[in-house]
């Protein structure tokens, strides 16, 4: 802030003000835009900006809030929850945050805003699962693959829903005739659900596990919900539940899916022993070196192999791979 004289602060002050009020009702007038504008200038603030003007984004998103408090609340609201988003241990923002959001009657949770999603994990995440929330990293990858090569009239059948950002990103294309998602993790499933309300969209739900044959299986709850699977952890608290089992060949049998995507935390190294890939064409896989030898990873893409899959190299990534036929 530039040096005044001692006469000129009030008449300083009062222009900053003005400024601040002026900038406030600018973006108010974003209109049908107001939100989406506010993540993009939220996910450069995280990537590409010097951390001075971070700084100073920040302070204006705050101070813009203050200034429109009495003008409209949910406004000054939208920029007071980014401000607090990009600096959460900001006393001042906290305060305010809190406060406006009981006002409004608001339950705070942890929501993020990329790829045109809108996600809640249900609590505050672990600081890398964060992260990748906030930046846009979250199954980056994975939904490239999915954007890239989905076309009209598609039938998905995703086994590791996880939060149900693949599912939800795929219903937004309106390229899916049909699609089914199966996540074991009884947690999740409220928040997939969440997850498909906040963003209008819709699809087949199971909280099963695949497998040879109908019964139940236990299944490892670990804290990191990216992490449980039916393998049980080497290390670390977890928690064991059982879960409803279904056979795989019924299901995919039913479904006909020309598409799978697959995400079950090393899972996959039985899930392709015998599968019925009749129907299938391309599959979107995350294998799990750290939990799967090279041996069984081997067998896996021998299977896919066999059954006239090829792996496309210049399309997949490290650890997602795509195969098509």
């Amino acid at each position: 802030m530039e040096q005044v004289s001692l006469p000129n602060v009030s008449e300083y002050l009062d222009s900053e003000v003005k400024l601040i009020e002026h900038t406030a009702t600018q973006l108010m007038k974003i209109n049908s835009g107001f939100s989406d504008s506010l993540q993009r200038i939220a996910l450069n603030h995280q990537t590409s900006v010097p951390t001075q003007e971070k700084e100073n984004r920040v302070n204006l998103f705050r101070d813009s809030a203050i200034a429109l408090e009495k003008i409209d609340i949910n406004s000054a609201y939208a920029l007071m929850k980014l401000a607090h988003k990009l600096r959460p241990n900001g006393p001042y923002i906290k305060e305010k945050f809190e406060e406006w959001s009981e006002r409004l009657g608001i339950t705070i949770l942890d929501i993020y805003e990329f790829n045109n999603v809108e996600l809640t994990v249900g609590e505050t995440p672990p600081p890398a699962l964060q992260k990748a929330l906030m930046s846009g990293s979250y199954e980056k990858n994975e939904v490239s693959l999915l954007h890239q090569f989905l076309v009209k009239g598609e039938i998905v059948l995703e086994l590791g829903a996880g939060i149900g950002f693949m599912g939800i990103s795929a219903m937004k294309t309106d390229l899916c005739d049909r699609y089914v998602a199966y996540e074991a993790n009884p947690k999740l499933i409220p928040v997939i659900l969440d997850n498909m309300d906040r963003n209008k969209v819709s699809f087949e739900l199971h909280n099963q596990l695949l497998v040879d044959g109908d019964g139940s299986s236990p299944f490892y709850i670990t804290p990191a919900f990216w992490s449980s699977s039916l393998v049980k952890p080497t290390e670390g608290n977890y928690e064991v539940v059982n879960v409803k089992t279904v056979d795989k060949n019924q299901v995919i049998r039913s479904v006909l899916p020309s598409m799978l995507i697959v995400d079950i935390e090393g899972g996959e190294a039985v899930l392709f022993n015998d599968l019925d890939l009749n129907s299938v064409n391309k599959i979107i896989l995350e294998i799990h070196p750290r939990v799967l030898s090279d041996q069984v990873l081997s067998d896996i893409y021998k299977t896919l192999l066999t059954e006239g899959f090829i792996l496309n190299f210049n399309q997949s990534f490290k650890n997602v791979l795509y195969w098509s036929r």
